[in-house]
């Protein structure tokens, strides 16, 4: 694949607080090298990328050193995510940051969960790695979203990906987990998220239609017509929002292929065919993607030789950082202020640079259990649940016993079935008087 010819660097003179940790200081300023670099894939459409490079005195310095890539659905200048990668500039990495196809700068047609979000993948890990300041060592980041296109370029085993780390993303089943749920489509995100990116969107006409609607008005106008909802000023979004509602079921069981199974929304599937390379599966107990993150965790772990590792901790999606959870709180040690900066870096040092840091010692799987607190309240009004931090080797834990549970009348959860001749307890479900 040709690469581009990129433009002279551009100083970034912005003070960024990244909050980064004393003990890892930056030794590079950053450098804006390339602007909207029109990056092209197979098929010819062109993503628009930038380039930061590590520099001394404002001009990049000319060691090759390894990339940090990740590619977005919300804008690569995103000013948490460039703030989040210049802390990893001033410390020795090429970072490139993607519009995805069909987003922002980018051409083509963004469709959510597409199959072409792989081979989009491949082939820019594969051009940033031929850019001649670099050494050819390609790692991923990002979450949510961030972390589905990392799956997606990992499950077609680029050469030069070197390194993952997946925080709360990458769907293993979509219709067991996140999308459909068993069956049960995930309305209010799906739609909603549909709804938020639209209300956005660059094409005037369609950004007002959006900005008009409240996507809770159209949860009680169930089920959606083709042509007969504001969807419709956006066919692609009306065509996979109206594909993952009508795709209840898992298809045919016997089939050798189905629709959940397609590579731009599942990876279980191609757990065989995905880059042996070192990953982080960074869940959260409260995230909706919980057991997705477990199950690749278990998956590729039993068919790859490199070091898988799974942290997981009480966070809502995104929530990392926080000590809380909606109205309990875990204590101070739930929350890893320096996740996106130092824990990173520790990661990425290990596997790109070769550098020994504390990701050596990391085991297997590291968790929060919830508990241990008084129940009181704190001066935020939060329960204080408190938990704390413990190590494993496996998942499920050795320890670990399946128990059943069964609700009984008086509204308590208990090992014992309810008696015979025990009324069921009914209520009556309405949408529209929840």
């Amino acid at each position: 694949m040709q690469t581009p010819r990129i433009g002279p660097a551009i100083v970034l003179l912005l003070a960024v607080a990244t909050g980064a940790p004393a003990q890892v200081p930056a030794t590079y300023e950053a450098v804006l090298f390339g602007e909207d670099v029109m990056v092209p894939m197979r098929d010819g459409v062109r993503l628009a990328t930038d380039v930061y490079r590590p520099a001394r005195d404002g001009a990049p310095v000319e060691e090759p050193l390894p990339v940090l890539l990740q590619r977005t659905p919300y804008g690569k200048r995103g000013r948490g995510l460039v703030e989040r990668s210049l802390y990893f500039v001033e410390r020795g990495y090429v970072v490139v940051l993607q519009d995805m196809r069909g987003r922002y700068e980018s051409e083509g047609t963004f469709s959510k969960y597409h199959d072409f979000d792989a081979p989009d993948g491949y082939d820019t890990v594969e051009w940033a790695a031929t850019l001649p300041y670099t050494s050819g060592e390609v790692g991923m980041f990002g979450t949510s979203y961030g972390a589905h296109t990392q799956a997606d370029a990992a499950k077609m085993n680029p050469p030069h990906l070197r390194a993952l780390l997946l925080n709360q993303g990458g769907i293993s089943r979509p219709w067991a987990h996140k999308v459909r749920n068993h069956g049960a489509f995930e309305l209010g995100q799906q739609l909603g998220w549909a709804f938020g990116q639209l209300r956005v969107s660059p094409d005037p006409v369609v950004r007002a239609t959006f900005e008009a609607e409240d996507v809770a008005d159209w949860f009680a106008a169930m089920p959606l017509r083709p042509g007969l909802s504001p969807l419709a000023a956006a066919p692609a979004f009306e065509e996979y929002v109206l594909t993952q509602m009508t795709h209840g079921d898992d298809d045919d069981p016997d089939a050798d292929f189905r629709h959940w199974d397609r590579i731009g929304v599942s990876w279980r599937r191609y757990y065989g065919r995905t880059a042996d390379v070192p990953m982080l599966h960074v869940a959260g107990w409260y995230d909706p993607y919980c057991g997705s993150m477990f199950e690749n965790f278990r998956g590729l772990s039993a068919a790859k030789t490199a070091p898988q590792r799974l942290l997981v901790g009480p966070w809502t999606h995104g929530g990392n950082t926080r000590s809380y959870a909606g109205d309990v709180d875990f204590g101070p040690a739930a929350a890893l202020p320096d996740f996106a900066t130092e824990l990173h870096l520790q990661w990425f040092d290990r596997h790109l640079k070769d550098r020994p840091t504390e990701a050596d010692d990391w085991p297997p799987i590291r968790l929060f259990v919830m508990g241990t607190g008084d129940g009181r309240r704190d001066e935020n009004g939060r329960l204080r649940h408190g938990g704390y931090w413990r190590n494993a080797e496996e998942w499920p834990l050795p320890e670990a016993e399946p128990t059943r549970y069964y609700f009984h009348a008086d509204g308590t959860l208990r090992t014992t079935p309810p008696a015979d001749g025990v009324p069921p307890t009914t209520y009556t479900y309405d949408p529209a008087h929840p």
